[in-house]
């Protein structure tokens, strides 16, 4: 379950700065508004603090999470994206829709993370409502999506949940998942593709070959063998050759990743990268960053895509890396302030269906501290 701000003070602080945020922003020029805003911020010490810490995570935001300019929210997220889809006159990709999630999060209780979003999107609705109401004379469209999204942006990214594929990769996704919805797909050959959550994947079916490029997120999969028809799979960074075989492949952080479970695979550097060729069988895996640095290694077979059984498997992994595989399962931002702590290695088991316990006990292992800005935006740091 989503922590929350217990302090009813510093719980009214952290929303009037949001506010505070998004007035300022959708109107920078108004006078009267900063004076407001000054007297605001300077009768006590609680909004100032309130305040700091809303600014702090903008900065945050704007480092870490660059695509965020382009978010608008969970619901209208998906709403801005079939308006887009339906004025290029786009037909709906398969995108799987959240009632047929084979494998969503069902062992999530209903007063979850889940229900702490869309509960607090309504109270931001009804909050932004009030403040359509006040500017509504000093703009000809009432409709928020009239305020330029480069000045709304960080002040919602901090208010609703960021979902995981950016827009233009869902325009160009045959199949799309969601932030905590995992789903298998059946191919045209038989096939079986398992999607993480924020995973967007293009199918290329020919009568000689068989093209999946995974543009982002992760995803294990079943082929069936077809000599005459070469499986493939283009991620960011490698290019996977297989006849018959179930393997993993991960893109993030940077690098992309192939661990194969059963079967034989040939992982090439991309196109744009050094030629670089390696051969993987059971339990071996191997990782390729955006230099074309190869790192070989092993893992237990019965731990890859630990993901399908809710599992977040690490073994000497740097916390920066862990933390990215949890953030798919969390909606909203979590951010890492010090680049030394994103270094530090973690091992350990933790459940994918309650990540923000997990993050904790990951930073708590670490002697760091998780701190909530707003119940979507999660800070870790040093204690």
């Amino acid at each position: 379950m989503t922590s929350q701000i217990k302090d009813p003070v510093m719980k009214q602080a952290a929303a009037d700065a949001t506010d505070w945020l998004i007035r300022l922003q959708e109107d920078p020029d108004n006078a009267d508004l900063k004076v407001q805003f000054d007297a605001w911020y300077a009768g006590n010490n609680t909004n100032r603090d309130a305040w700091r810490a809303t600014q702090k995570a903008s900065a945050l935001m704007a480092q870490v999470a660059p695509s965020a300019h382009t978010a608008t929210g969970t619901a209208d997220w998906q709403a801005f994206l079939r308006d887009r889809r339906a004025q290029e006159n786009s037909p709906e990709p398969h995108q799987v829709p959240a009632h047929e999630v084979a494998n969503d999060l069902a062992d999530t209780p209903s007063d979850g993370a889940d229900g702490n979003v869309v509960a607090a999107d309504a109270r931001f609705a009804e909050r932004r409502g009030d403040l359509r109401s006040r500017n509504r004379a000093r703009r000809a469209n009432g409709s928020w999506r009239a305020i330029g999204l480069g000045a709304f942006a960080v002040a919602a990214s901090l208010v609703v949940a960021i979902v995981g594929p950016e827009i233009s990769t869902r325009l160009r996704a045959d199949y799309v998942t969601d932030t905590g919805q995992m789903t298998t797909i059946t191919l045209a050959d038989n096939s079986q593709v398992t999607l993480a959550p924020e995973t967007a994947l293009r199918v290329t079916y020919e009568a000689d070959v068989r093209a999946i490029s995974l543009l982002t997120g992760e995803a294990f999969f079943e082929v069936t063998p077809d000599a005459s028809r070469p499986f493939t799979v283009a991620a960011r960074n490698v290019n996977v050759t297989v006849l018959g075989t179930g393997f993993d492949v991960s893109d993030g952080a940077g690098q992309t990743r192939v661990a194969v479970a059963h079967g034989l695979v040939r992982v090439d550097n991309a196109d744009h990268l050094t030629t670089h060729s390696e051969r993987l069988e059971p339990g071996q895996n191997v990782r390729v960053d955006d230099a074309g640095q190869v790192v070989r290694g092993t893992v237990p077979t019965d731990q890859i895509a630990s993901w399908r059984t809710r599992q977040l498997i690490a073994q000497d992994q740097p916390l920066g890396d862990v933390v990215d595989r949890l953030r798919r399962y969390f909606n909203g931002t979590i951010l890492i302030t010090d680049d030394a702590l994103a270094k530090r290695s973690v091992t350990g088991v933790y459940r994918l269906s309650d990540p923000v316990p997990a993050l904790r006990a990951i930073a708590k292992a670490q002697n760091a501290v998780v701190r909530e800005i707003t119940p979507w935006v999660l800070v870790v740091s040093p204690s």
